[in-house]
C-alpha cells in the first residue's frame, strides 16, 4: 500500500510534523489545510520552537507557525521562543516572532520576560 514509510512515521510521529521536520513545507501546508495537526504536545512544540529560535532558523520557525504552531509556546522552564532568541541576541528571529505576535511580557519559571532581557 503506497511507497515505503519513513522511520519517523514508523516510530509513531504524526505525518504533519514529520513533513515539517523533513523540510517539506508545501506538503505540510496541504495537510494543515485539510485539518491536519502537528501531533506533538504543547511542551514538545515549545522545546522544538526554542531550539529553532536558538539556532536562528527563521524559515523553519515560519514553516511551523504557518502550520498552526503558537509563537508563544513554552518549554519545560516556561521559556518562549522570544525568550531564547532575545537571550541569544538573534535579531532576525526576534523581529520575526514579534511580527507574528510573540508576547514580550510572558514570564518564565524564574519570572524573567523577553522584554526584561532587552532592558
Amino acid at each position: 500500500m503506497g511507497g515505503p514509510r519513513s522511520t519517523a512515521w514508523i516510530a509513531g510521529a504524526a505525518p504533519h510534523s514529520t513533513t515539517l521536520r523533513e523540510r517539506h513545507p508545501a506538503v505540510a501546508s496541504v495537510l494543515y489545510q485539510r485539518g491536519g495537526h502537528l501531533g506533538i504536545t504543547p511542551l514538545e512544540l515549545g522545546v522544538k520552537l526554542n531550539l529553532l529560535a536558538m539556532s536562528g532558523k527563521v524559515e523553519m520557525l515560519s514553516d511551523f507557525v504557518a502550520n498552526g504552531a503558537d509563537v508563544n509556546s513554552k518549554d519545560y522552564d516556561g521559556r518562549s521562543p522570544l525568550h531564547v532568541a532575545t537571550a541569544e541576541g538573534n535579531k532576525a528571529v526576534v523581529e520575526y516572532l514579534v511580527k507574528q505576535g510573540a508576547r514580550a511580557d510572558v514570564a518564565d519559571r524564574w519570572g524573567n520576560t523577553a522584554g526584561g532581557v532587552l532592558r
